[in-house]
């Protein structure tokens, strides 16, 4: 299978683990992220995740619901500061990169909290980071989808790939392609 189809594979399993979420009353959010999947990947969604999107438009076509967030949810609680939420995802990123950065640099290092989280937060000391709340970011990165660093680096060096050899820009780009970010 090539690299799109890979992605696409990949991106039709992650909306099948959505589709708990997504069926009945549950989980309006998680209908968007799927039909979120779906386009970005360039897939037709499965027949149960375009039929519940459906109905829940027509909740708010058809005016069972005043709005968007009563037929999918509301993306934030209340009283959320979305200027906070804004510079915690870039720390996220942040963290991420920097993880990914020393990865590459770095080929034989552990991803573990005793090597590369420790080095993070040193590097980024400024935020006040100790290793485990690195630890904590760079999961919640992958939770969102990031690259898992780890696992490309596993990926890489089983195709024979260099890690250095791409260069840091040229490998990230292609863990990007690659990835269902």
């Amino acid at each position: 299978m090539n690299d799109a189809g890979d992605q696409q594979a990949r991106a039709l399993r992650q909306v099948e683990a959505l589709r708990l979420r997504c069926e009945g009353a549950a989980d309006g959010l998680a209908v968007m992220q799927g039909v979120k999947l779906c386009l970005l990947h360039r897939v037709a969604p499965p027949d149960w995740l375009a039929q519940e999107f459906v109905r829940r438009h027509h909740l708010v076509a058809d005016a069972h619901v005043a709005s968007w967030d009563d037929a999918f949810g509301r993306p934030w609680p209340k009283r959320t500061r979305l200027a906070s939420v804004r510079r915690h995802l870039a720390l996220v990123r942040q963290v991420h990169s920097e993880v990914w950065r020393l990865a590459v640099e770095h080929p034989g290092r552990g991803i573990r909290r005793e090597h590369l989280f420790t080095d993070v937060s040193l590097t980024l000391n400024r935020e006040g980071l100790s290793p485990g709340g690195v630890e904590r970011l760079y999961y919640q990165a992958l939770a969102q989808g990031f690259v898992n660093v780890a696992q490309w680096r596993r990926s890489m060096l089983a195709l024979g790939g260099s890690v250095r050899k791409q260069g840091l820009k040229a490998a990230y780009r292609q863990a990007i392609d690659t990835s269902t970010v």
